[in-house]
């Protein structure tokens, strides 16, 4: 969960819990701020079945100190042991050096109106990770006794190391389950501020000022975040509002190019090792392109991820004596790299598709969470993705993809491309799944599938990215999950992974299971569904409505091949009719026949070359997606040969 308001130095909060039912409710009314009629819910009044709702919501950012301090104070309700289990305890993410979490407090408030105080036992500080040279600190706090139907409440209070005013900050009006009532009181000190709505959901706000000194913010009945099939990040929709002193939201871009260029350019300081090695594996008789992919092959495959990041002074030759670096690292490495061939060369930072998006009205760094390399020729600039083992030459990850712009570009030459960039998506034609599928039927109705998955572009990258780093045993227990999830009755009794390590061809995926009940027995007649791998796609769009656009992970084609093999003295009677679909980028096309060997071939292709699908356009997806399960569903009949 996040914190429900955040300076520009993210401060972020994850999984609360509370509640408190009627016998509670003589201790529950000291709860300042609660109405009794809040205190007595035992659901959410317009979100049946939710696990928790905060009752209230409270933030408070403070200039008139000399140190500014943001103060927050929250109130839910549990209802549900879900509800116990994600929202029982507090993690709060603070930046080492800039600010410091403080004066936590809260008590856990039981049904039958005991109170139990949260003790300094329950309160753990650690670092929870490393990000470049920032130290991020978790101070997180486990309440006590939480039941269905407690009420937790908390504060704290964040204050600056430094003595320092709030130039920028952002609340988080919309959280994880719905919110009765969200305030936010802003007392701006000698800051000017002002304030903009933002995320994908529009949520009322009202405004008030009742003291030149203060600003009062509040929001009611504040639905939860939607979670739909292929729905857009909570930071990419959550509803907030950003403020921010006016001034700061002209050209805040640039001094964050500069601090990149300034980092690159340390970087490249020290590279003896790196020209040695650039004059050592190119020749001058390869193309500027195969210069391109011999030096993104080395990264890929001779510097693996690792390091923290945190060693400051870190350059390129320190990276390859260790063999290893971090994302930023090895994209820096693979620039320098090609800066040394003297091919034109670029570092790409990138808000990731899981982050808020990239708006340049909202003067913080924060969503700028991953990397890519650009290269430029006569016609533009090219995106490539060292850092991502495996990627493909010439594509990026999907997280990596924009929809909208989502990058800006920076060069070792103290150049700034200081438009904002989308990193292209690549087409459905070379992201393609081919799955070979030979259907063997039994007795009883079982049947015994053979399988080989391969693909093409970023369905290989899938394949290597869920398998590449486990060892046999979890490769095998990752692949019958998935296959449980697809198709619940299957039994897997075989599998191997090939070339899934290797970063030359493609992986291939074999695997071998029974499936009991596949076929339905008719009298003289088998029947069988002849789409085994309804790949899940279409189930995912039944829903009649939808509050977010769709987003696939990415665009992609699927062609499946699958044989069945019919039993002694069965031939085909009837087969699912040829179907052919297309709502703009989607397409579906299906065909059944038997061979001259006597198999029955059915073959479907599924392409997807979108990447998303506006809210208002969802009717048109959804019904494709209908004409796709139809189109599956249509029945393979197997009749008794004559005679025999």
């Amino acid at each position: 969960m996040r914190a429900t308001g955040r300076p520009s130095a993210m401060l972020l909060l994850a999984g609360w819990a509370l509640g408190a039912p009627s016998g509670a409710l003589r201790a529950a009314t000291q709860l300042e701020g609660i109405d009794r009629s809040a205190i007595v819910l035992m659901d959410c009044p317009d979100d049946p079945g939710c696990p928790a709702v905060i009752l209230r919501d409270e933030t408070t950012v403070n200039n008139d100190y000399l140190r500014a301090r943001i103060e927050k104070r929250r109130v839910l309700k549990v209802f549900t042991a879900e509800g116990v289990a994600s929202w029982s305890d507090v993690n709060l993410y603070s930046r080492a050096g800039e600010e410091v979490v403080r004066n936590l407090k809260g008590s856990t408030i039981l049904p039958d109106g005991r109170r139990l105080e949260l003790s300094r036992d329950n309160v753990q500080v650690k670092t929870a990770f490393k990000r470049g040279g920032t130290r991020i600190l978790l101070k997180s706090a486990t309440f006590p006794g939480v039941v269905p139907g407690s009420i937790i409440e908390y504060s704290y209070d964040v204050i600056t190391e430094q003595a320092a005013n709030y130039f920028s900050f952002q609340w988080d009006i919309q959280e994880q389950v719905p919110v009765l009532d969200a305030r936010l009181d802003l007392k701006p000190g000698g800051i000017a501020f002002d304030w903009l709505a933002v995320g994908g959901e529009s949520v009322p706000v009202v405004h008030e000022h009742p003291f030149p000194a203060i600003h009062h913010f509040i929001a009611k009945n504040v639905p939860a975040l939607p979670h739909e099939p292929f729905g857009p990040s909570d930071e990419a929709w959550r509803a907030r509002m950003n403020l921010a002193h006016p001034a700061s939201r002209m050209g805040w871009l640039v001094p964050y190019q500069m601090a990149l260029i300034d980092e690159l350019r340390r970087f490249m300081e020290k590279r003896a090792a790196a020209q040695s090695l650039v004059k050592s594996i190119l020749n001058d008789g390869q193309s500027r392109m195969q210069k391109i992919g011999t030096l993104y092959r080395y990264v890929q495959e001779k510097v693996k991820p690792g390091g923290d990041g945190a060693a400051a002074g870190t350059s390129v030759d320190d990276v390859l004596e260790r063999g290893n670096g971090t994302d930023l690292e090895r994209t820096m490495l693979f620039v320098a790299l090609l800066s040394e061939a003297g091919i034109d060369a670029g570092l790409v930072s990138i808000v990731s598709r899981e982050g808020s998006p990239l708006n340049p009205s909202v003067p913080t760094t924060d969503p700028f969470d991953t990397f890519a390399a650009a290269v430029k020729d006569e016609s533009g600039w090219s995106y490539l993705d060292p850092a991502t083992p495996h990627c493909p030459f010439g594509m990026v990850a999907p997280e990596k993809q924009g929809i909208v712009p989502n990058g800006i570009i920076v060069k070792p030459d103290r150049t700034r491309i200081t438009e904002s960039i989308t990193v292209p998506s690549t087409p459905a034609a070379r992201n393609v799944l081919l799955r070979d599928v030979t259907v063997e039927i039994g007795e009883g109705g079982a049947a015994r599938v053979s399988v080989v998955d391969e693909g093409e572009g970023l369905v290989d990258l899938d394949h290597r990215a869920r398998y590449a780093a486990l060892d046999d045993a979890a490769r095998r227990s990752a692949l019958e999950s998935w296959l449980k999830e697809t198709l619940p009755a299957a039994e897997l009794e075989s599998a191997s992974f090939d070339e899934i390590e290797t970063y030359a061809g493609k992986a291939r995926i074999r695997y071998r299971f029974s499936l009991p009940g596949a076929v339905s027995i008719a009298g003289d007649r088998l029947i069988l569904s002849p789409s085994l791998f309804e790949d899940g796609i279409s189930a995912r769009f039944t829903a009649d409505r939808r509050r977010t656009p769709v987003r696939f992970p990415y665009r992609r084609k699927m062609v499946e091949r699958i044989a069945f093999t019919l039993p002694p003295g069965y031939v085909l009677g009837e087969g699912p009719r040829p179907s052919s679909v297309r709502e703009g980028p989607l397409s579906l096309t299906t065909v059944c026949a038997q061979d001259e060997e006597g198999k029955v071939i059915f073959s479907r292709r599924l392409e997807i070359d979108a990447m998303v699908w506006p809210v208002e356009e969802y009717p048109r997806l959804k019904g494709f997606f209908d004409q796709v399960r139809e189109a599956g569903s249509q029945p393979l009949v197997l009749k008794r040969e004559e005679g025999s």
